[in-house]
Order: structure tokens, then sequence, then C-alpha cells
């Protein structure tokens, strides 16, 4: 059980990596 927490715990870790770099290079785009 404990593995199935630490793998939904970095998922989630990575997609929210991936949105703050989204949401970064929207930034620097739109300046």
């Amino acid at each position: 059980m404990e593995d199935f927490t630490q793998t939904r715990v970095s998922t989630l870790a990575v997609k929210d990596n991936l949105l703050v770099a989204g949401g970064f290079q929207g930034e620097v785009i739109c300046m």
C-alpha cells in the first residue's frame, strides 16, 4: 500500500511541475 501512495504522490508532483512550467512558459510568451 505504501508503494501505491508514493507513486500517486510523485505523479501529482510531476503534474504540478508541468503546470508550473507550462504557466511560466505562457507568461514568458505573453511578455
